[in-house]
């Protein structure tokens, strides 16, 4: 009993020496299973937290860098101002006026020198290509969770003169204008390369599809929206995003997005077979399929007359129907065939019977049913009379390319304070600019204000964190010193009484000695 008990106030006694020589309370799962696990959890999210802290540090930085730049070309812009008021003036002839010209171009050229050499940690910041997708959003993760609260994007457009519609170039990016025109009957030709805002427009077997080109997306791929009309009813309104491997907001592959929405409105039924390919020469191929089934021929009585016989020549699909099937024609008598999985039904009327020579009213009356489902667009009925009173209906694919044009983004002009008027005219653009330029100081420093706030919040959520995990995991030095002193003192007992029940066993060996 006392080696047990002796035993057992030993490791009592190593567990406080554990805990008061580490700070600890729980030096290993065995100490406290579930508080190991809330301990690890609360760390991740300390540390977490701590990291979010510099994260929004490093992002104030990042954005009064780019504010003190708005400062000097907000300082430019007022200048210029100052220049063209001055040339507007009548008191100054050509020669100051050209004097004039030559001050507001060197300073055009400084305002785009800063907004190009504007950088953060190697990130341009006033090109509008800065931040992971190059489109000038800068993410800040000030969270140590991934949810959409744990981020806070801040948008820096580009400050170039050109943007700020003050000097010559796209506004979205240097790119040469695309065009779009048809080559043939069923090829596009698109060329030169996109820009973000470019819109292409073209009429498509009697459809019209609109083809934005929008802005680099959160994957870094190129996003594009369509529209797709039959007159004046809107088929689809879609979009979608093209990987470009180009540089930012310019669509060298436009041909590719082209061809992938008529893909799409294929796909979706407004043109059923239809195939699209585009090329490294920037043509887009159109081809369209006409496969026919379950071509069936039913009298009046809806009696089966028996199937069609489907053929193909070339781009024309022949349905003929049984020997027989003309001649019997009268009200009420149906065909029906499939095309591309549309059914198309057309039942005869007494208007439209045959007469032996006529075969107009059924022409006009399967191509109207053709143009009427949906989906099938671009394909020719015609209905001839084979030998033996057959009937061979014709569909012959077609494919209408039509009104085709490009809206492309809009460029802007360096300015001109040569003339009176011209420099009035300045005037207007620089005040629009130096609104541009002070609108997104006012959304910056909006940003950097809030980043303050956050800071605090999160330094506060990491001291309150730190605490109840120190509840968890920390050693209570007073409970711990009292519990070795008292496994000390019940050591020493316990070693003496052990010592005590040795000794007395030496009673028992004296009665064996002889």
């Amino acid at each position: 009993m006392a080696q047990a008990a002796a035993s057992s106030v030993n490791k009592e006694m190593e567990i406080s020496m554990e805990r008061l020589s580490t700070g600890k309370r729980i030096n290993g799962a065995s100490d406290d299973a579930a508080g190991v696990a809330i301990a690890s959890r609360l760390s991740s999210e300390i540390r977490g937290t701590n990291q979010a802290i510099r994260n929004a540090m490093d992002g104030q930085a990042l954005i009064d860098t780019a504010e003190g730049a708005h400062v000097e070309i907000e300082s430019l812009l007022q200048r210029m101002r100052e220049l063209s008021v001055q040339s507007a003036n009548d008191t100054n002839n050509a020669t100051d006026r050209a004097n004039l010209q030559s001050e507001l171009n060197a300073l055009t050229d400084e305002i785009n020198r800063i907004s190009t050499v504007t950088t953060w940690a190697g990130q341009n910041l006033l090109t509008g290509t800065g931040g992971n997708n190059s489109d000038g959003t800068f993410k800040i993760q000030v969270g140590s969770q991934t949810s959409a609260s744990d981020l806070i994007t801040a948008t820096i457009n580009s400050m170039s003169a050109a943007s700020l519609g003050v000097g010559s170039g796209n506004a979205v990016a240097s790119a040469t204008a695309a065009s779009i025109s048809a080559v043939g009957g069923n090829v596009i030709q698109v060329a030169g390369e996109a820009v973000s805002g470019d819109v292409f427009t073209f009429d498509l077997n009697g459809d019209t599809f609109a083809i934005t080109i929008g802005t680099i997306n959160d994957s870094g791929d190129i996003a594009y929206t369509f529209t797709q009309k039959t007159g004046s009813t809107s088929v689809d309104s879609s979009g979608g995003t093209f990987d470009t491997g180009s540089a930012a907001d310019i669509l060298g592959d436009t041909a590719s997005v082209i061809a992938a929405v008529l893909n799409e409105a294929a796909s979706g039924g407004g043109m059923n077979g239809m195939t699209a390919t585009a090329a490294a020469d920037g043509s887009v191929t159109i081809t369209q399929s006409s496969t026919v089934t379950a071509a069936n021929f039913n009298d009046g009585a809806s009696a089966d007359s028996g199937d069609g016989v489907v053929s193909v020549n070339g781009n024309t699909t022949t349905i003929k129907f049984p020997s027989g099937g003309l001649g019997g024609l009268a009200a009420g008598d149906e065909f029906n065939f499939t095309i591309e999985g549309t059914t198309v039904r057309f039942t005869d009327d007494a208007n439209d019977q045959y007469d032996g020579t006529d075969l107009t009213g059924y022409i006009a009356g399967l191509q109207a049913q053709v143009d009427a489902s949906t989906g099938l667009k671009g394909y020719t009925v015609s209905v001839n009379s084979g030998g033996g009173d057959d009937l061979i209906i014709d569909i012959t694919r077609t494919t209408t390319i039509e009104n085709l044009s490009t809206s492309n983004a809009a460029a802007t002009s360096a300015l001109d304070i040569t003339s009176s008027s011209s420099a009035r005219t300045a005037i207007g653009l620089l005040d629009t600019a130096i609104q541009s330029v002070n609108s997104q100081r006012a959304s910056l420093g909006a940003i950097s204000n809030r980043l303050d706030n956050t800071v605090s919040n999160l330094t506060n959520i990491s001291n309150n964190l730190t605490a109840g995990r120190g509840r968890i995991e920390d050693a209570d030095f007073a409970a711990e010193t009292t519990s070795l002193a008292k496994s000390q003192i019940l050591q020493q007992a316990s070693t003496a009484m052990l010592a005590q029940a040795n000794a007395s066993k030496q009673n028992v060996l004296s009665l064996l000695q002889g």
